[in-house]
């Protein structure tokens, strides 16, 4: 064992290791974190099956309840949220499968004792899988929702069938009773699906932030060799790609609900606002964690410079106080040496990314954009 990075010389260290990342104290997280390492594909279908299935029984089990089964098992929505909360909880299941091994994939790249590295590692994650915190605020947000919906709006956003409101004839396949009744059961199949996504949002964004957090503190630890830390942060940078294109793959999914739906939100304020928040908190969930990543090279690398400009400057002075020609000859192939070292120096990368990555991520991340544009075209011709 080294005793000033705490690596074994041999093998994978304790620190290298996912397993020691997984062992948290937090017992709720500890729990989840264990369940979910342990999950093969098989058992993240079955919890995916289990998340998507559960809403639909449930808004199935409420459509034939008031009368409108085959309304709604005929209703393409239904299935299109179905589908989306499959994939979601793929997502999510494969995301705590294999986080903490992504942090034992960057451990090389930073030059701390085992111990220290865990003590920045463990702490966060700990928080990020104890979902209690994020959940608190699921009660508050539903009630927030509900009253804007009831009070301000009138009625329950109904996403689902083309026509909610009694008043109106529908056109499509599903056809809605006449009666308030109905609308109120509506509602509450909209509900049923809403709530699951209301959850999702908010374990999302209770994830999001302390992994942006968990990269800040990440890289104010010592890196091991500033010079390939950018190409070796790859598999982080490929993550913060991930999740922040899935961000706006989740977003698109929204706008192509509304679409489907024929639902025409752009004229209310609180979903304008809605939909900015999200598509920027898409953008900062690439940006931030780069910036951090940056930062942190970027440090490395001034100390690196500084470094040199000292030992420059302390080899110039030898050279101009050396009488001794043999002497002076070899300071000065030191010093040439040294500026072809700080030539190389000044050309280390400091932005860590994957091309093909960021290509992916800015196409999902046009796609919100382009539909919300297509959305608009069809209201606008509608109304002339």
């Amino acid at each position: 064992m080294d005793a000033e990075t705490g690596h074994s010389g041999d093998g994978e260290s304790e620190g290298d290791s996912p397993a020691a990342l997984l062992d948290v104290q937090t017992p709720t997280a500890s729990r989840l974190i264990a369940a979910f390492h342990s999950f093969g594909w098989p058992e993240l279908l079955a919890m995916s099956l289990v998340v998507s299935g559960v809403p639909f029984a449930v808004g199935a089990a409420i459509a034939f309840r008031a009368r409108f089964g085959p309304q709604f098992l005929t209703t393409g929505t239904v299935y299109l949220w179905t589908a989306g909360l499959f994939g979601g909880g793929l997502t999510f299941g494969w995301w705590a499968k294999r986080y903490p091994v992504l942090w034992a994939k960057v451990r090389p790249v930073f030059d701390e004792r085992d111990s220290e590295y865990r003590t920045v590692i463990r702490p966060r994650v700990a928080r990020m899988y104890n979902l209690g915190r994020a959940l608190a605020w699921f009660p508050v947000v539903l009630v927030l929702g509900v009253t804007y919906d009831l009070v301000l709006v009138g009625a329950p956003y109904v996403i689902y069938v083309p026509s909610a409101d009694p008043e109106v004839t529908a056109s499509g396949a599903v056809v809605c009773l006449s009666s308030d009744a109905c609308v109120a059961w509506l509602g509450v199949v909209n509900y049923v699906f809403g709530v699951v996504s209301l959850v999702g949002l908010l374990i999302a964004i209770h994830v999001v932030f302390n992994h942006l957090r968990l990269v800040s503190d990440v890289m104010e630890l010592r890196l091991r060799d500033v010079q390939t830390a950018a190409t070796e942060l790859t598999p982080l940078v490929q993550f913060n790609v991930g999740i922040s294109a899935g961000w706006f793959i989740s977003l698109t999914f929204g706008m192509v609900l509304l679409i489907v739906g024929r639902y025409d939100p752009w004229r209310e304020p609180l979903y304008i606002a809605t939909f900015l928040f999200l598509f920027l908190f898409g953008v900062a969930l690439f940006a931030v964690p780069q910036l951090s990543i940056h930062g942190g090279l970027e440090a490395e690398k001034r100390k690196l410079l500084g470094e040199m400009d000292a030992e420059y400057t302390e080899l110039y002075e030898e050279v101009a106080d050396s009488d001794d020609t043999d002497a002076t000859e070899e300071l000065s192939v030191q010093l040439d040496v040294l500026e072809a070292r700080r030539r190389n120096a000044k050309e280390i990368r400091t932005w860590a990314y994957d091309l093909s990555g960021v290509m992916s991520l800015l196409i999902s991340s046009v796609l919100p954009l382009l539909l919300q544009f297509v959305q608009m075209s069809q209201n606008l011709r509608l109304s002339l």
